[in-house]
């Protein structure tokens, strides 16, 4: 674990370096220089654990801004629901399958 933690900060040291080139080109040109160069790698272990702190950090931003629903638009929620069942406006499971 050590070993592949001390990879990961090698590449993001390296990667640092490399970003902060090109800091004041456009959010696409880096998201694509991002992607060549994770395309480059060839050791799984440091792939894995760009993937998992890529999952870990969406889902930590996420909870960061998840907010809970007012009671009013909870009470619209299932409202909207309980119409679209009288209107019949529902999806059944064996179509969501195809």
């Amino acid at each position: 674990m050590l070993f592949r933690l001390r990879e990961v900060i090698s590449f993001f040291n390296k990667f640092c370096k490399f970003k902060y080139q090109y800091v004041w080109h456009e959010s696409r040109a880096r998201k694509i220089s991002l992607v060549q160069e994770f395309l480059r790698l060839d050791d799984e272990k440091i792939i894995s654990a760009l993937e998992h702190l890529l999952h870990k950090s969406k889902s930590e931003l996420f909870e960061e801004n998840l907010k809970p629903m007012s009671l009013n638009q909870f009470n619209n929620e299932i409202d909207s629901a309980l119409d679209d069942e009288k209107n019949n406006r529902l999806t059944d499971v064996e179509d969501l399958k195809k």
